[in-house]
C-alpha cells in the first residue's frame, strides 16, 4: 500500500467521509481516509427500525466510561460515538436537523469565525443534501446526502399526531421543516433515509466513489496514534502521522496536510497525545511538548436529555413487539424495504422557547413511542411513551483530558454537566411543559400516568434530585478544539481550521463548534467537512 499522501484524513465520520469525499474529487489530490472502526457492512446499521438494537450491542462504537459527575450525586455516565466507517452516522436516530441561522451568525460575530455565519455555511447544507420534498433556498436537491419525511402510516404516527396537536393546544406554532433557519416549533422531523435504508456519511459520500477514484485510499481498523511533525524550524510542520492495524504499526507521509476529523472526544486526545494541548498537562503525562494550546480538550459541551415518561391505556406504542412479530418486520424490510423496519419512528419533535422573554428556544422535546430505559436495560413491555427534554443552551462545560501518551488507553472524559447551576432552571421548565403537554386534551386521555419522574417530584428542588439523578447524554459532545480568533487563549483552531502553532493540520469535526446548537449536530458536521474542503484546496492552490 502507498505511503504518501496528499491529504491525510483521520476520522471516517459525517465530517470525515464528506471532507475526504470533496478532497478526492480531483483524481490529482492523493487522499488518504483512516478509520478506527470497521467497514459499515453489518445489516442492521442500514435498517432504520433496528436503530435501537444498533445502539444497544455495542459493536460499533466508542463505549466510554465518563468520570464521575458531582452535581449529578457522583454519577458516572457513559459516553457514546460511532466506530465504524460512517461514524456516527451508522448509529444516530437519523435526524436530520441543521440548527439555527443565529447559531452560525454567533460563531461569526462573537467568537470571530469570519465566514461561517449563516450566509457562509447555508450553501454547503444545500450542496451536501438531497431533499426528497424538494429544493428551495434553504434545502437542496442534488447533494450527496439523501433525506426524506415519513410516507408509510406507520403506528406510531397516531401517537405522533396526538403529541403535535398537544404541542399545538399548549400554544407551540407549528413548524414545516426544521431545516429552514428558525426551527421553532413542532413537526415532522426528517430523516436521513434512502429507499427504506440509513443514508449515513458513508453511503452518501464514500461508497458511491471509492471504487472509481483511485486516489482515494480507505483503511479501516486503523487507529491513528500520533500526528509527526518537523520541528527544526522556527514554526513545527505536520509530516504525517502513525496508525494501528491489526497489531501492525504503519506510518503515512502527509505532502500537504493531517485533518482531524475523529471527532469532539478523540481529536483533542490526539493532539494531546501528539504534543498539541495544554503545557501542564503534556508535561505531567510525559508528552514532549510541540505547540502550548490551553483550549484544546477544554469547552465540551453537550445537549444533556431528561427522561419522562407516562402509561398508555390503549395498546397503540411500539411496545410488546414479539419474535414473531420481528421476523415479519425484518423480512418486509428485507425482501421490499418497506414497514416498520424502513422508518426511524423518531419524528415527533419540537423546539421551544419555556420563557417568553427568551429569543429563541431553550429546549428540545421529543416523543418516543415507547417506554425508553438505558440501553443496557432494555425496553419495557408496557405500554407508553418517553418524552425526551433536551437542554439546547448548556452555560456547563466539560473537558477531555489524556491520563497517558498512549491513544490505547482511554482519557478522562468529564461531562461537566450541571456544573453551572443556572442549567437545572430551563431543564425544570422544560419538565414542567412536558406535563402540561401530556394534560392537553389532544390525547384524548390515554395517558394514563406519569411514570417517571411520578406526580409528587413537584417542588424545584425534588425535580433538581430527579434531574441529579437521571440525567443523561444526548451524545452531540462538541466543543473541544475551538474556533474562534486565534488572540484568545481558548481557541484552537482559526476559521480556516488550522491549528495554532503548526503548519499543515486542521481539526474539521463537531469539536470546533464554539457552543452548543440548537438542533440535532449531524448535518452540521457533515457542512464543516464540505467547507473545509474549499478551505483545503483554496490553500493548496
Amino acid at each position: 500500500m502507498k505511503t504518501e499522501f496528499d491529504y491525510i484524513v483521520v476520522g471516517g465520520g459525517s465530517a470525515g467521509c464528506a471532507l475526504a469525499n470533496r478532497l478526492s474529487a480531483d483524481p490529482a489530490n492523493e487522499v488518504l481516509l483512516l478509520e478506527a472502526g470497521k467497514m459499515d457492512r453489518d445489516i442492521m446499521i442500514h435498517m432504520p427500525g433496528g436503530m435501537l438494537e444498533i445502539f444497544s450491542r455495542n459493536l460499533h462504537q466508542w463505549h466510554v466510561a465518563s468520570v464521575p459527575q458531582p452535581p449529578l450525586n457522583n454519577r458516572v455516565l457513559t459516553t457514546v460515538t460511532g466506530k465504524s466507517l460512517g461514524g456516527s452516522s451508522c448509529i444516530n436516530a437519523m435526524l436530520h436537523v441543521r440548527g439555527t441561522a443565529k447559531d452560525y451568525d454567533r460563531w461569526a460575530h462573537d467568537y470571530g469565525c469570519e465566514g461561517w455565519d449563516y450566509a457562509g455555511v447555508l450553501p454547503y447544507f444545500r450542496s451536501t443534501e438531497t431533499n426528497k420534498n424538494g429544493a428551495n433556498d434553504q434545502r437542496g436537491g442534488e447533494g450527496e446526502l439523501h433525506v426524506m419525511s415519513r410516507e408509510e402510516d406507520f403506528p406510531s404516527g397516531k401517537l405522533i399526531n396526538m403529541f403535535q396537536e398537544a404541542a399545538v393546544e399548549s400554544g407551540v406554532p407549528r413548524r414545516a421543516d426544521f431545516c429552514d433557519g428558525i426551527a421553532e416549533g413542532v413537526g415532522w422531523t426528517q430523516a436521513c433515509i434512502k429507499n427504506g435504508k440509513r443514508h449515513s456519511a458513508a453511503r452518501a459520500f464514500i461508497h458511491p466513489v471509492l471504487k472509481s477514484r483511485q486516489n482515494l485510499t480507505l483503511v479501516t481498523q486503523a487507529q491513528t496514534q500520533q500526528v509527526h511533525f518537523n520541528t527544526s524550524g522556527d514554526v513545527p510542520v505536520v509530516t504525517g502521522v502513525t496508525y494501528k492495524r491489526k497489531g501492525k504499526t504503519v506510518t503515512v507521509s502527509a505532502n500537504k496536510e493531517v485533518v482531524l476529523t475523529a471527532g469532539a472526544l478523540r481529536s483533542p486526545q490526539l493532539l494531546q497525545v501528539s504534543g498539541i494541548g495544554n503545557r501542564q498537562l503534556l508535561e505531567k503525562v510525559g508528552v514532549k511538548v510541540v505547540a502550548d494550546l490551553p483550549g484544546v480538550g477544554e469547552n465540551l459541551h453537550d445537549h444533556p436529555q431528561l427522561k419522562i415518561q407516562y402509561n398508555l391505556n390503549e395498546p397503540i406504542s411500539m411496545a410488546g413487539i414479539g419474535l414473531m412479530q420481528k421476523a415479519v418486520i425484518g423480512m418486509k424490510w428485507l425482501f421490499a424495504k418497506k414497514g416498520d423496519g424502513s422508518w426511524n419512528h423518531f419524528d415527533a419533535n419540537m423546539f421551544i422557547r419555556t420563557l417568553d422573554t427568551l429569543d429563541e428556544p431553550d429546549i428540545q422535546v421529543q416523543m418516543i413511542p415507547i417506554i425508553a430505559e438505558p440501553p443496557e436495560e432494555g425496553f419495557c413491555d408496557e405500554h407508553g411513551v418517553t418524552f425526551l427534554v433536551c437542554l439546547l443552551s448548556e452555560k456547563s462545560r466539560g473537558s477531555v483530558k489524556i491520563n497517558s501518551v498512549s491513544m490505547q488507553d482511554q482519557p478522562d472524559f468529564d461531562l461537566g454537566y450541571m456544573t453551572n447551576e443556572v442549567d437545572f432552571e430551563p431543564v425544570r421548565r422544560g419538565a414542567r411543559f412536558v406535563r402540561k403537554l401530556a394534560a392537553a386534551d389532544a390525547w384524548g386521555g390515554r395517558l394514563v400516568s406519569e411514570r417517571k419522574p411520578g406526580l409528587d417530584t413537584e417542588s424545584d428542588e425534588a425535580l433538581d434530585e430527579f434531574i441529579r439523578q437521571t440525567l443523561q447524554t444526548d451524545y452531540h459532545y462538541a466543543g473541544t478544539c475551538c474556533m474562534g480568533d486565534p488572540a484568545h487563549p481558548r481557541t484552537v483552531v482559526d476559521s480556516h481550521l488550522r491549528v495554532k502553532g503548526v503548519k499543515g493540520l486542521r481539526v474539521a469535526d463537531a469539536s470546533i463548534m464554539p457552543e452548543p446548537m440548537h438542533g440535532n449536530t449531524n448535518h452540521a458536521c457533515v457542512m464543516i467537512g464540505a467547507k473545509a474542503a474549499d478551505m483545503i484546496l483554496a490553500d493548496n492552490t
